[in-house]
C-alpha cells in the first residue's frame, strides 16, 4: 500500500517560490486530544508556516474535505492566507485529496512547487487514489510535504512514494 513517509531532516519551505497548502477538513480531522481537534492543530500550524514564508513566495490554500476547493489562489499576502487558514471549518464529509491535488496541479502547471499537506490520512483508498497525481507532480519537480495529524504526535516531512 502506498503511504506518505517522512524524512529525518527538517525542511525550509518556499524555496521554489510557489507553495500550495492543503488542509484536510474532513470529518476524521475532528479527532481530539485534550479537547482540541486535529483540524484545530493543523490550521494553527498551517497559519504559522504561512506567516514564516519568505517574501515573494506565491501561495495557494486548498481544502480537501467533501469536495476540494480553493480558498486563496496565487497570492503573496501570507498574512491574509494565514488568517483564512485559521478560519477553515470542519466538514461532515470524507477527504477529497485527489481533487485537492488536481487543483494544485492546475495552479502549478508545469512549474515546480511545494505542497504542504495537513491530514490524518484517514479513509480507505485516499492515498492510493492519488498515485497518478503524485507521480505527475514529482515528474515536474514538485515536492509533497505531509504533515500528519492524528491523536499521536503530529509529524512533519517530505513524501516518498
Amino acid at each position: 500500500l502506498p503511504e506518505l513517509r517522512l524524512p529525518e531532516t527538517a525542511t525550509t519551505f518556499g524555496s521554489t517560490g510557489r507553495v500550495v497548502v492543503v488542509l484536510d477538513n474532513s470529518l476524521s480531522m475532528d479527532q481530539r486530544v485534550d479537547g482540541e481537534s486535529m483540524l484545530s492543530r493543523a490550521t494553527r500550524d498551517a497559519a504559522a508556516t504561512l506567516r514564516s514564508l519568505p517574501p515573494g513566495v506565491a501561495v495557494t490554500l486548498l481544502t480537501a474535505g467533501g469536495t476540494a476547493q480553493a480558498l486563496v489562489t496565487g497570492t503573496q499576502d501570507h498574512e491574509v492566507t494565514a488568517a483564512t487558514a485559521g478560519e477553515v471549518a470542519q466538514t461532515a464529509l470524507g477527504t477529497d485529496l485527489h481533487g485537492a491535488l488536481l487543483l494544485a496541479r492546475e495552479w502549478l502547471g508545469e512549474s515546480p512547487g511545494e505542497i504542504l499537506l495537513y491530514t490524518d490520512e484517514a479513509g480507505p483508498g485516499v492515498i492510493e487514489r492519488c498515485a497518478d497525481d503524485l507521480s505527475w507532480l514529482q515528474e515536474r519537480g514538485t515536492a509533497l510535504f505531509p504533515r500528519i495529524f492524528s491523536p499521536e504526535t503530529p509529524q512533519i516531512g517530505r513524501a516518498h512514494v
